[in-house]
């Protein structure tokens, strides 16, 4: 199947754009894409968030991984918030050994850490 060109209108700055899908596509996707692809201030800004927010599931799934997949699913979502500073630092407890803090460093990125705490007692 070909390219087909098309144009669609950034949501942010309204510059007109071509762009190249390979099939027909209403005006609300053709501008979807056109936002996607611009490279006005504002959508380099949003598409740097939407990879932040990709990296940091990414970077839950590792550290939590199959464990919970639920608590990935739920961080993640909380990743917004912490992006647009509601939040500067979520810790979130697992169970009884580890806990989970995201936060924004001072580059702009989100950091994840994990700790497992093991505690040894003896006696009473």
């Amino acid at each position: 199947m070909g390219k087909i060109q098309a144009t669609g209108v950034c949501h942010y700055c309204g510059s007109v754009r071509l762009v190249n899908v390979t099939e027909e596509k209403e005006q609300k996707e053709l501008d979807l894409i056109a936002t996607k692809e611009c490279d006005c201030e504002r959508a380099k800004f949003e598409r740097n968030k939407e990879e932040q927010l990709e990296l940091a599931e990414a970077n839950l799934k590792l550290l939590i991984g199959d464990k919970c997949p639920k608590a990935v699913e739920g961080l993640t979502k909380v990743v917004p918030f912490i992006q647009d500073y509601v939040f500067t630092e979520v810790t979130v407890k697992l169970n009884e050994v580890s806990k989970v803090q995201m936060k924004m460093n001072d580059k702009g990125s989100i950091v994840i850490s994990k700790t497992d705490t093991i505690k040894d007692t003896i006696g009473d």
